[in-house]
């Protein structure tokens, strides 16, 4: 455990790149796969370079900010059990989660309280007066919280499901994939790799990621804006909106397919800004290398 660490304080101190801190972390587990009893073996994902050409220093921001607060659930886990079990908490108003490896799956639920599912792994647990924090190593997670929680979310590596959930969102990931389902809160999402589904959305959306197909369907409008380097972008709007949309492809083709008639305000190569309604929301899309494509149900 303590080279593992040695390597995570490096990457954080930026005295070894992802990659570097990958391919340590690959050889340090391939050391320990004939062992008995296996350790966890923090894994930093390899994401290749060429997905962050052109994006600025976006997934070195996101990967600093998840290994900095995960290396914090690491230090917390030391020492604690894995042992597979379930807990109860009362409901809380916040929910944070540092988690270095596993899926996380949350569902929204009329409870008064807060139901804990979590195993294979390390974890320590802190229960405040109105906050929750849950720092896992290695687990699989599944949590049923109170409808109006917020949740926040820092994933090293492993897939994210939130279902029925109408407090804020905010998750950060260096890889997995990340499905919504149902949300009406207000959502933040960072990510440098993974696929992004949000469906049956009603709140305020802002997505920005490095790699992967980014598709979103509103039940109900609010302004938002979607970013990706390198990705395909599938918006469905509902029947009733009143928007100013912006729709900016560097490298790919637009693509808008809705029965409701609009006012085409602005038009050229790789961009579209159309008007609908009243005008009165914001949508805005723009994706480097990949298409567009927007629709209504």
């Amino acid at each position: 455990m303590y080279e593992k660490m040695r390597i995570l304080n490096l990457l954080k101190e930026g005295k070894i790149t992802t990659e570097e801190a990958s391919s340590l972390l690959d050889a340090l587990e391939q050391k320990t796969e004939d062992k008995k009893h296996k350790e966890f073996v923090f894994h930093m994902p390899h994401i290749p370079k060429a997905a962050f050409a052109g994006f600025g220093k976006f997934p070195e921001v996101v990967t600093k900010i998840v290994t900095d607060t995960c290396s914090a659930a690491v230090d917390k886990v030391m020492g604690e059990s894995g042992e597979v079990s379930e807990r109860r908490f009362s409901a809380k108003e916040n929910v944070v989660i540092r988690a270095v490896s596993g899926d996380i799956d949350i569902k929204g639920v009329e409870s008064n309280e807060i139901v804990l599912d979590a195993c294979c792994g390390l974890q320590k647990i802190e229960d405040k007066e109105n906050e929750l924090v849950l720092n896992m190593i290695a687990n699989d997670i599944e949590l049923k919280v109170p409808f109006k929680t917020n949740i926040s979310i820092s994933s090293v590596s492993g897939d994210i499901e939130c279902t029925e959930i109408t407090g804020n969102l905010e998750v950060q990931t260096v890889s997995g994939d990340l499905e919504l389902e149902k949300i009406s809160g207000k959502v933040e999402i960072k990510s440098a790799a993974g696929d992004i589904e949000a469906k049956d959305f009603s709140g305020a959306i802002d997505i920005k990621t490095a790699s992967g197909d980014i598709e979103v369907k509103f039940s109900e409008f609010e302004d938002s804006a979607i970013e990706t380097k390198s990705g395909d972008v599938s918006i469905v709007l509902p029947k009733k909106i009143d928007a100013v949309i912006e729709l900016f492809s560097e490298d790919g083709e637009i693509e808008i397919s809705i029965d409701k008639s609009y006012e085409e305000l602005e038009k050229k190569s790789g961009y579209r800004k159309i008007g609908l309604g009243d005008k009165s929301k914001k949508l805005y899309c723009h994706t480097k290398s990949g298409d567009i494509e927007l629709k209504q149900e």
